[in-house]
């Protein structure tokens, strides 16, 4: 059960890391931000590093 959990968690950052990516690609500031309502935006290295 853990470890389904804990794969699930990781599928789930790898993805924000992902979309943060494409919205920094396509200039798209939702997906920049990495979560819905937030003002500022996910730096580059961040996404990649998480």
């Amino acid at each position: 059960m853990n470890k389904h959990i804990s794969e699930r968690a990781s599928l789930l950052v790898i993805a924000i890391g992902c979309f943060v990516l494409l919205g920094w690609q396509l200039d798209i500031s939702l997906l920049k931000s990495g979560f819905p309502g937030k003002t500022s935006t996910m730096k580059r290295a961040m996404a990649v590093n998480r």
